[in-house]
């Protein structure tokens, strides 16, 4: 059950939990020369004793655990109550920016599987970031984690926001404007207490955020260019498909970036070759063969140790028609698509019962991008194959139940002779 909750309790009083930290293993950390490298993750958290269910807090982003004592202490008096601080807030460790918005989902899901917190009834309470990081842990976890989640303005987005940071980043420029270093906490209570939304906060929550943001040296623990760092997470890397080196490199730079695998592979590379069989050249046809099948076999073996660890994964493999029929002067792409579905089709029996979802799709039409519709004025936009349905389609292949995956699909418009 979740409920989206849009007001802040006020006029409450405040009491004082204890402090605690906890060490989460092989988490993506950021290194002052930029690489991201797997390791130790030290975060801090604050903890109310009571009796169950046990309740988790997370934080809105530039917050931190003790933003919300009044809620915790009136609202929440008496029962088991852990306010977490995410990395890069309150008391929890620090690294360079990037902060990206799934890795505090993943802390979330390994914070609570390593405090045994989903043995207890666990009821998860977010604000904003804090939202969306308790549905992250929730969507990628194995197994239910909560009893109930009360979520206040949590950042569920449209997943173009998530993946198209720079279409949205004018919507941060105040973030960049903050003042990041003060005198005091004495000093920026005062600063702040005459500016909204502060000005409408009881003193005492307003001592507890200015008290906790603040490092040794009066700077915020979440700088202004950290939190932006929250709402960017978009990574180009271009790769030689054909070239076993190329994309071996490709997913060597994915990892140093997002330090994690992939957990979807989706290969729409194509060799295409289009000559008469006297034509057909062996090298041409070897190349149409690196580009569709070796490299779809490469980037697979990239991505599959992680995913046959975590025993879930999702590969999805796009041909044509040709991945079914030959055509005249079509023999160097349809030799390269059969071998690609070839492929496909063995992956699917072998990694099936590992946990990994391997499909092939045929998408055979032109699809609706914009040249193709202002070139066509004409023609009936159903006779296009539009982009969003294919989109679509393979998100629900992802998410697909098990007992039902499919592992071949055929797409096209409804008006297609084929």
């Amino acid at each position: 059950m979740v409920f989206i909750f849009s007001r802040i309790f006020r006029r409450m009083i405040s009491t004082n939990p204890t402090s605690n930290f906890v060490t989460l293993s092989n988490r993506p950390i950021v290194q002052t020369n930029g690489e991201t490298v797997q390791g130790s993750l030290k975060l801090h958290y604050w903890e109310w004793q009571g009796r169950q269910p046990s309740i988790l807090f997370c934080h809105a982003a530039s917050f931190h655990g003790r933003c919300y004592d009044r809620i915790i202490n009136e609202a929440l008096h008496g029962f088991h109550v852990i306010a977490l601080d995410f990395r890069g807030h309150g008391r929890s460790q620090t690294h360079p920016p990037p902060y990206h918005f799934r890795w505090h989902g993943e802390d979330v899901l390994q914070f609570i599987e390593t405090l045994h917190l989903n043995k207890d009834n666990l009821i998860g309470i977010g604000h904003s970031l804090g939202g969306y990081a308790l549905i992250c842990a929730a969507a990628i976890a194995p197994r239910r984690l909560f009893q109930s989640l009360l979520l206040l303005d949590p950042v569920i987005l449209p997943s173009s926001m998530y993946e198209d940071y720079d279409r949205y980043s004018s919507s941060v420029d105040f973030i960049r404007r903050r003042k990041n270093q003060w005198s005091s906490i004495e000093d920026m209570i005062l600063n702040l207490e005459k500016r909204e939304p502060f000005s409408q906060w009881p003193q005492d929550t307003l001592r507890n955020y200015c008290t906790y943001a603040l490092d040794e040296n009066n700077k915020l623990v979440c700088s202004p260019d950290g939190e932006i760092s929250i709402y960017k997470k978009t990574l180009s890397v271009t790769a030689d498909a054909g070239d076993v080196t190329s994309v071996k490199n490709a997913f060597n730079t994915i990892r140093t970036k997002l330090g994690s695998d992939p957990e979807v592979l989706l290969y729409n590379a194509s060799g295409f070759a289009y000559k008469s069989i006297l034509d057909l050249k062996p090298e041409i046809l070897q190349q149409a063969l690196n580009t569709s099948v070796i490299g779809g076999l490469v980037a697979s073996q990239e991505v599959l140790p992680t995913m046959i660890k975590n025993g879930k994964g999702t590969i999805l493999f796009t041909g044509a028609t040709a991945s079914l029929r030959g055509s005249a002067k079509f023999a160097g792409f349809a030799a390269s698509k059969f071998a690609l579905r070839a492929l496909a089709q063995s992956m699917a029996r072998e990694l099936g019962p590992q946990g990994i979802h391997v499909a092939h799709i045929i998408i055979d039409g032109e699809i609706n991008t914009p040249g193709q519709v202002q070139s066509q004025p004409n023609r009936d936009i159903d006779s296009f194959l539009n982009s969003d349905a294919i989109a679509e389609t393979y998100w629900q292949l992802h998410i697909q139940p098990r007992s039902t995956w499919t592992q071949e699909l055929d797409l096209r418009p409804s008006v297609e002779k084929f």
